[in-house]
C-alpha cells in the first residue's frame, strides 16, 4: 500500500533555530576572547538550560499561533452508533457535487497529481457521459471516497435502471473506483455519498469490504449485488451490523417511497433517523403541495447537514 499523503513540512521551523548556548559557542569558536580583568559571574548550566528552554517555548508558541488551524474530524469506524466523524462525511458528500470542491472539516480533496501518485486515474472519477462523479479526500489520517448523487437526467436514469435490476454503468464505475482506492489506502479508507451517491457508496463498500456512511441513500437491488458476486442476504446482515450507517431525514421523499413499496429496493445499512422540525400546521397541513415541498427539501444534503449539526446524534447515543 502507498504511504499516506503528508501535508506537513518535513523540516521543523524550531529545529532550525540555534539555542542561545549554541550561538555563544559558535561565536567563541570563531575568535579568541581575552579574559577580562574583572570577569562577570558565569551562569550555571541550569540557568543556561532554562534560558534556552524559555526561548524555544516562546518560538513554538509564536509559530503555533501563526499556523492556520483546521477542525480535524475524528476517525470514522465500523459500528451502528452515530459517530461525530459522520458529520464530516456529510459535508464531503455535499462538497463532491462540485468539480471545484476543495474539501471540508479538515479534509482536503486530492489533486490529480496526488491521485496519480496513489495509482488512481483522475479521469476514472468523473464521466460526463454517464453522470458519474466522485472525489477522494484526506486529513492525513483517513481517506474518504465520496460519490455525488442525483443532479441531472442521467442520474435519474441510473436510479431507475439499477432499482429495477438492470446493469448500470455508474454502479460499475463506483465499484472500480472503490477497488482502486482500497488498493491505495487499505483500511484507512471510508466511503460516503448522498442520494444516488449513497447507493453507489453502499454498493462500493460491499464490493470492497469497506466501512460506509450514507445520507438519504438510494436502495441497492439484489440483482446488482448478485452480479458483483455478493450474497445479498449476507451483505445486508453485515451492513446492518455496522458495516454501513445510513442517515435518513424524516419526510425524505426517496426513503419514504422506497420503504412504502416492494417494487424498488430499500437503502442498505443500519438506519439512523434525523428528526425533521419542519412542521405543517393549519391549512398548510391540508395542502399536498406543502407536503411535497417538505419531502423534497428533506431529501437534500443541506437539510441533512443542518439536522446533524442541530441534533448531534453522536452525543445522544453516547449519553443514552
Amino acid at each position: 500500500m502507498s504511504m499516506p499523503l503528508s501535508f506537513t513540512s518535513a523540516v521543523s521551523p524550531v529545529a532550525a533555530i540555534p539555542t542561545p548556548r549554541a550561538a555563544a559557542e559558535t561565536a567563541t569558536a570563531a575568535q579568541p576572547v581575552a579574559a577580562p580583568a574583572n570577569p562577570a559571574p558565569v551562569a550555571t548550566p541550569s540557568q543556561n538550560t532554562l534560558n534556552a528552554q524559555n526561548l524555544l517555548n516562546t518560538l513554538v508558541g509564536d509559530i503555533s499561533a501563526a499556523a492556520p488551524t483546521a477542525a480535524a474530524a475524528p476517525g470514522v469506524t465500523r459500528g451502528q452508533q452515530s459517530q461525530e466523524g459522520d458529520y464530516a462525511l456529510a459535508l464531503l458528500a455535499k462538497d463532491v457535487y462540485s468539480l471545484n470542491g476543495q474539501g471540508a472539516a479538515g479534509f482536503n480533496r486530492l489533486s490529480d497529481s496526488a491521485l496519480l501518485g496513489f495509482g488512481i486515474d483522475p479521469a476514472s472519477l468523473h464521466d460526463a457521459g454517464s453522470g458519474f462523479q466522485a472525489g477522494v479526500y484526506s486529513n492525513d489520517k483517513q481517506y474518504v471516497l465520496a460519490f455525488a448523487g442525483t443532479n441531472d437526467w442521467r442520474d435519474w436514469l441510473s436510479n431507475v435502471r439499477q432499482a429495477t435490476g438492470y446493469d448500470d454503468v455508474q454502479y460499475n464505475q463506483a465499484v472500480a473506483a472503490a477497488k482502486s482506492a482500497k488498493a491505495a489506502f487499505g483500511d484507512a479508507l471510508v466511503i460516503a455519498g448522498h442520494s444516488l451517491g449513497g447507493g453507489l457508496a453502499a454498493t462500493a463498500a460491499l464490493a470492497t469490504g469497506t466501512v460506509a456512511v450514507t445520507f438519504n441513500a438510494a436502495g441497492v437491488s439484489d440483482y446488482t449485488l448478485n452480479r458483483l458476486g455478493i450474497d445479498p442476504a449476507a451483505a445486508k446482515k453485515d451492513a446492518e451490523a455496522g458495516g454501513i450507517r445510513r442517515y435518513s431525514e424524516q419526510y425524505d421523499m426517496l426513503t419514504s417511497t422506497q420503504e412504502s413499496t416492494s417494487l424498488i429496493p430499500d437503502a442498505i445499512g443500519h438506519n439512523i433517523t434525523l428528526a425533521n422540525n419542519d412542521t405543517l400546521t393549519g391549512i398548510d397541513d391540508w395542502r399536498p403541495s406543502k407536503h411535497l415541498d417538505r419531502s423534497l427539501t428533506a431529501h437534500g444534503i443541506d437539510k441533512v447537514i443542518i439536522s446533524m449539526a442541530e441534533q448531534k446524534p453522536w452525543e445522544a447515543k453516547a449519553n443514552a
